[in-house]
């Protein structure tokens, strides 16, 4: 997952708090650890809200947490504030925002 994280570069990065193998927070905390990689936002992402998980998320250098369901609103209100965005734009053909750049968040 790391390697992945390396060779894409995102500039966001949403977590599961339950994967296979790693969990979320040590994904967290490994790219955290990468000089690399540690300034990338990232979101944890649950099914279930327990005030320790929230802390645990912190802890490792989550960004910010959502509990599944979620409003995609939300996802991105949250996503605008983390990578310092006024407003998104809605993707172009080819997967172009308005400036031209690549997007990589799933706009619609």
């Amino acid at each position: 997952m790391l390697a992945k994280a390396i060779a894409v570069h995102p500039d966001l990065v949403l977590l599961d708090v339950l994967m296979p193998g790693l969990d979320g927070y040590a994904v967290c905390a490994q790219i955290r650890a990468d000089a690399t990689l540690a300034a990338i936002p990232v979101i944890m992402v649950t099914g279930n809200y327990v005030l320790a998980d929230v802390e645990a998320a912190r802890r490792v250098g989550a960004d910010d947490y959502l509990v599944k369901p979620f409003d995609p609103a939300v996802l991105l209100d949250k996503a605008k504030t983390l990578l310092g965005r006024a407003t998104v734009s809605p993707t172009l053909p080819g997967g172009r925002c308005g400036d031209g750049r690549r997007s990589r968040l799933p706009i619609r």
